[in-house]
């Protein structure tokens, strides 16, 4: 009987946890907290004292490296969550200023937040819904619109299935409170003295009409479950002719043979029994969302101090670029030149599936079990393959079992309910809200000698007017 050697099963051994040591490392970064320049977060399954201390470390060293930060706390029962939110005390006005709201959860919780509106700064966005557990951040984009010291009032709500959220002996959904304060000032980069004829009275407005991130979805792959099919085999060439092994482990409509086996005198206690190892088409597919998107919008922008009239103009996506014509001759060009902002991130939270024509996102947690699943059943099959063996080993029946669980899995997932993205078939994006303000860099161009180079700044966006 003829048996792969231990050496080559040891290295099979380390592909496979090096393997899962890549896989695991994907699934941290896809958890960690976006905007803390913190690493290592892993998201736990249950409210343990692992979570807890991962909880106070990141909690430290945020405060640590943003001494300046005005940082708010909620603690709950020992087995409930924390919510700890975080602004600097010193924001910028017209600039984008970052929000954090820092959770510790136990699984299978809801977040709702909502922040309060104020004449003091813009915020974007102004609410969220996430499922969430572990240790998890939302981040908030505000925008101070004059200044002087003000308040951000925060309404969250949480709710979770599994009953731990425990807060003074009752569970349902936790209605909670909680505010950050700040100074905003002006930055040292704008230009708040305007200089030539019209003075400080020149500002300029933009109007947001529509403003989109869109990631490409990429081609469909094929969901595989598998099989395994044993064939008695008469000849005496089938003891040891690897070519006629795999010509009778091929040939069946929507398989594909990734491995074959031999027990010697399995079949009639003198014939060797073939098994074969089968990837099979389960019909659905999958597809995965591109990690770079364009960005679509349709703005317009309302220029005053410069002429006797505001100048107005419509930028978009399309048509970034404008030539303006004004009485006495007066001509410009404005044009954007670069737009920038938060962006989610769909390509580390969500796949695409497509079952019987449908295309809706489902998160990746089912997708990560369902590869990883396939990519074991893959090296056992390869380690196996052409082994004459007194036995199936036990361990290549499981991953078949596991890739077939994992799979019907993926097949069943239900859609994700995420009110910041959605399908554009006819366009084939996955096309999201942006998570803060989109800040546009916009150039004018002005042929009127009178005007000096200047830059004024709103609502963190830029217009750079010069001659």
């Amino acid at each position: 009987m003829n048996k792969p050697n231990k050496s080559k099963k040891n290295e099979v051994a380390d592909r496979k946890i090096k393997m899962l040591q890549a896989s695991f490392e994907m699934m941290l970064i896809a958890s960690a907290i976006v905007g803390l320049s913190l690493t290592g977060i892993s998201v736990y399954n249950t409210f343990e004292h692992t979570q807890k201390s991962a909880y106070t470390d990141i909690i430290a060293n945020f405060i640590d490296n943003n001494s300046i930060n005005n940082i708010s706390s909620i603690s709950f029962s020992a087995n409930g969550p924390q919510v700890y939110a975080s602004l600097h005390n010193i924001t910028y006005v017209n600039r984008s200023n970052d929000l954090q709201l820092i959770f510790s959860l136990p699984s299978k919780s809801n977040i709702s937040v909502v922040i309060a509106n104020s004449s003091k700064f813009i915020i974007s966005p102004k609410s969220k819904e996430v499922e969430a557990e572990g240790v998890y951040t939302l981040s908030f984009s505000i925008v101070p619109i004059s200044i002087g010291p003000y308040n951000v009032n925060i309404s969250i709500a949480l709710a979770n299935t599994s009953g731990l959220i425990d807060i003074v002996g009752t569970t349902g959904i936790k209605n909670i409170n909680i505010s950050v304060e700040s100074y905003a000032m002006l930055s040292n980069t704008t230009n708040s003295t305007l200089q030539g004829t019209y003075g400080s009275s020149t500002a300029f407005e933009i109007t947001r009409h529509k403003e989109s991130m869109l990631y490409n979805i990429e081609n469909n792959q094929e969901i595989y479950s598998a099989f395994m099919r044993s064939y008695c085999t008469s000849q005496w060439g089938y003891w040891w002719s690897t070519s006629k092994h795999i010509n009778m482990c091929n040939g069946i409509s929507g398989a594909t043979n990734i491995g074959y086996l031999w027990e010697p005198y399995s079949c009639n206690y003198e014939q060797p029994e073939l098994f074969c190892i089968y990837l099979s088409n389960t019909n659905h597919a999958y597809s995965t969302i591109n990690s770079n998107y364009s960005i679509l919008y349709n703005i317009s922008v309302a220029v005053s101090g410069l002429f006797q009239k505001t100048l107005y103009s419509n930028l978009s996506s399309y048509s970034n670029s404008e030539q303006i014509n004004e009485p006495r001759n007066r001509t410009g060009i404005i044009t954007v030149n670069n737009v920038s902002g938060n962006a989610y991130e769909p390509y580390l939270s969500y796949v695409l599936m497509n079952s019987s024509g449908k295309r809706y996102a489902v998160n990746i947690s089912v997708f990560n079990l369902y590869w990883q699943s396939l990519e074991n059943l893959k090296q056992d099959a390869q380690y196996y393959d052409g082994a004459s063996l007194n036995t199936v080993p036990s361990e290549l029946s499981l991953a078949i079992d596991s890739l077939n669980r994992a799979s019907q899995q993926f097949i069943d997932a239900p859609e994700e309910n995420n009110s910041l993205c959605s399908i554009a078939l006819k366009l084939n994006d996955y096309v999201c809200k942006p998570l803060s303000l989109l800040f546009y860099n916009i150039l004018f161009n002005t042929s009127d000698s009178k005007i000096e180079n200047m830059t004024i700044e709103s609502q963190g966006s830029s217009l750079y007017i010069y001659k």
